[in-house]
């Protein structure tokens, strides 16, 4: 029969004396009184196990006060009643909540010291490619759980940036899956949820729009120069050319868009690429040379609705094949498309040294998160309009060589 014992009072808490052994409550809790006048509560009991007796310090008085430390007793006496030693659950519970809330930046940084220490990478490979993590891949999920990154956002996120540096998303891509594969293989992760990410970023054999390179333009305004095309579709040609804009959105520009004033177009969602899930208005720079293009356009379409109105269709504007049709009659048939010339213009600012954020930005990119995208369209705008005039300095310079 068990031995009963008469529970404390606070009231003879404040009033117990030192001694060696320490006062029971019951039900395993127990109070040390130390010759310092501390006191503490502590659990003592037999491991369900090992048998052994175990005593482990719950808090200190007055901290913990009697009502606490009774009902801190009572919940490790039920783990006890199912052959649970309450420490060591609580600590797998801490080591789950660990788990389960590890970062990928933490996690990553602990991958990187394995890498190198079982010399699988060396030194100055690792560093080229953490700091290709630090630039595109930590900076939007470094913070989040590994357990909680899903192929959706991923795949939301880094689809823009593969239609320029497919290199770069894929290489990202693969070293993610490797941290995910090195947490699997410690217990972090139970298994790879990311695996499948490679199918979405691995190059297909269809080809992407064609373009030509930078320095190729000159060729090209030689052959528009000489072309019987009409001068509307040879102006749109380079209206697409220095606005970066896709050619839906560029024959879809309204006199009432532009803001000549602070020399800027402004393009409403419903004008704005359709595939996208939610189209975002989007913001043009004008540079020098769009706006010249503008003055000569106004002089054709200035009463109109449209800048590239339709010859033969009262308030339409003209096709969107317009400048693709433009460009195969000039010799570009399968080597240049309307769309290729966005392309060409992204080349070429990267090979000036823009930021990838703000090249992005000029080709109506979503990019980011939320925050980042409103980053881009509030803070980097005049930085924009830097790029789009060296873009536009260096097609007027094109034009002049013919």
């Amino acid at each position: 029969m068990a031995k009963f014992v008469k529970p404390l009072t606070e009231t003879q808490i404040k009033n117990l004396k030192p001694k060696a052994t320490p006062y029971a409550d019951g039900n395993n809790l127990y109070l040390f009184v130390y010759p310092s006048g501390a006191k503490s509560f502590a659990y003592i009991y037999t491991h369900p196990v090992t048998k052994k007796r175990v005593k482990k310090k719950i808090g200190d008085y007055p901290d913990l006060v009697l009502f606490d430390a009774r009902d801190i007793a009572h919940k490790y006496s039920r783990l006890l009643a199912d052959d649970l030693d309450p420490f060591e659950y609580a600590d797998r519970l801490a080591k789950e909540k660990a788990r389960q809330e590890m970062t990928l930046f933490d996690f990553a940084q602990q991958w990187r010291r394995l890498k190198l220490a079982q010399q699988e990478n060396k030194q100055i490979t690792m560093d080229r490619e953490w700091k290709r993590l630090e630039r595109h891949l930590f900076p939007y999920f470094g913070n989040c759980p590994l357990q909680s990154l899903t192929i959706f956002d991923l795949v939301e996120h880094f689809l823009p940036l593969y239609e320029v540096k497919g290199d770069t998303v894929e290489k990202v891509i693969g070293r993610l899956i490797d941290i995910c594969n090195k947490a699997v293989s410690l217990g972090i992760l139970q298994s790879n949820h990311l695996k499948d990410l490679q199918r979405t970023f691995t190059r297909k054999n269809d080809k992407p729009n064609p373009t030509i390179k930078a320095e190729e333009l000159p060729q090209l305004f030689q052959r528009l120069a000489v072309s019987n095309n009409f001068i509307q579709a040879k102006l749109l040609v380079e209206w697409q050319m220095l606005t970066m804009l896709r050619p839906a959105e560029a024959v879809a520009v309204e006199w009432n868009d532009i803001d000549f004033t602070n020399a800027v177009l402004h393009l409403p969602a419903e004008k704005m690429k359709c595939t996208l899930k939610k189209p975002r208005a989007h913001s043009v720079p004008l540079s020098t040379q769009a706006l010249e293009l503008l003055a000569v356009m106004k002089q054709f379409n200035g009463h109109k609705k449209f800048v590239f109105a339709h010859r033969l269709k009262d308030g339409k504007p003209c096709s969107s094949q317009t400048a693709n049709s433009v460009l195969k009659r000039n010799g570009y048939k399968g080597v240049l498309t309307a769309h290729g010339l966005r392309a060409m213009a992204r080349t070429y600012l990267a090979d000036q040294g823009v930021e990838f954020e703000i090249a992005e930005a000029c080709l109506a990119h979503t990019y980011g998160n939320n925050v980042s995208q409103r980053y881009i369209r509030t803070n980097i705008l005049e930085l924009r309009r830097k790029a789009m005039q060296l873009w536009g300095d260096y097609v007027e310079r094109s034009k002049k060589k013919l």
